[in-house]
């Protein structure tokens, strides 16, 4: 039954979730290939891995600019998505090659991505509120 209010989708929307993983997978991949590149220790590393965060961020913003309601929600699951396509494809690499996992690594690095793009959304929700935007305005 409608009551003629316009519908906004449900909590979750995976197009959202699935644009901001798209994003966060293209800027991700490069970063991480450079960070795989860079002699270990370095400062270069830990530049790069400051840019993935940025980068989770700027998918868990991309997913709240797609999203009509519950921007946080489909911003962190845009970055956590992001984290599972990665990690998936760095564990598969690193069995080819026998190289060890440090498996209870991976929860903690997924709440951290989850919460850069939380925050990415989060950002992006307090801008369009300052300039009198609703989310889903934004191009």
């Amino acid at each position: 039954m409608s009551d003629g209010a316009p519908t906004t989708g449900g909590f979750l929307q995976p197009s959202a979730i699935g644009r901001g993983t798209l994003v966060g997978v293209a800027l991700v991949v490069p970063l991480g290939l450079l960070q795989g590149l860079a002699p270990a220790g370095s400062g270069v590393v830990w530049l790069l891995l400051g840019l993935i965060l940025v980068a989770m961020g700027v998918a868990g913003r991309t997913a709240a600019l797609a999203a009509a309601a519950n921007p946080l929600s489909n911003g962190a699951l845009a970055a956590a998505g992001t984290f599972a396509v990665v990690q998936s494809a760095n564990i598969v690499l690193r069995i080819a090659r026998g190289d060890d996992i440090a498996w209870v690594g991976i929860p903690l690095i997924l709440g951290v991505c989850t919460s850069c793009g939380a925050i990415g959304a989060w950002l992006t929700m307090w801008r369009q509120a300052a300039r009198g935007d609703s989310i889903g305005d934004a191009p």
